[in-house]
């Protein structure tokens, strides 16, 4: 009988509870160095979401286009099929303006960001930074293209951890674990903390999108 004995604690982490201190040992440990690999400031907050990085699609305009923020249009820079992905989640819940489209839907390249015609007065900036469909990969963001004060939201699925990035740039950087670092399931959402906040949430708010539950 062999048996799979996580952290001296007799169990696997499997069999844990989730309110056991060896499990809380281990997502203290997984925050920790997920901190430091990715150079992570103390103005964000690191979150363990599920529903892969699907569901923060919803949680981002949830959190950001309510509110103060009640009228504004998100910008999506349009990149392959995860951005497609996002931008029509967004629409569910307000105003899109979309980005450096290509009608064709090919996304060889993206165009340079003084070319990118956005709306200057929306509540963010959403783009993606790897997309496994088409290919495409940003690794050069250009944020000067970006309005001052705007948050840059930025899914990075696919390549979160192959390159460094700047974590203090971002509003929120997220990515789905299976790619790159984990099993499947859970989401890194690494979110400004002052983007954690009721201010300019939407009133009808799933507890699972719910930052500010979280916090």
């Amino acid at each position: 009988h062999m048996c799979c004995d996580t952290d001296g604690s007799g169990m696997s982490v499997a069999e844990m509870g989730y309110r056991t201190k060896p499990f809380h040992a281990i997502m203290e440990k997984a925050e920790s160095g997920l901190r430091t690999l990715l150079e992570i400031p103390d103005s964000h907050e690191v979150h363990f979401f599920n529903g892969g990085a699907t569901l923060q699609f919803s949680a981002i305009p949830l959190n950001l286009l309510g509110g103060e923020n009640e009228g504004k249009t998100a910008n999506y820079l349009m990149s392959g099929h995860w951005s497609e992905k996002a931008r029509n989640e967004a629409r569910l819940f307000g105003k899109v303006t979309e980005v450096a489209v290509d009608p064709k839907g090919l996304y060889f390249d993206i165009p340079s960001g003084k070319t990118w015609e956005l709306d200057k007065d929306g509540a963010y900036f959403h783009y993606t930074s790897a997309d496994t469909r088409q290919g495409l990969e940003i690794r050069d963001f250009d944020f000067g293209a970006v309005p001052e004060g705007m948050p840059v939201c930025c899914d990075a699925s696919a390549n979160l951890g192959s390159f460094p990035m700047d974590v203090s740039k971002y509003g929120v950087l997220y990515a789905a674990s299976h790619k790159n670092f984990s099993t499947a399931g859970i989401c890194y959402s690494i979110i400004r903390k002052d983007l954690i906040t009721d201010k300019a949430q939407m009133k009808m708010m799933p507890t699972m999108c719910n930052w500010l539950t979280f916090q």
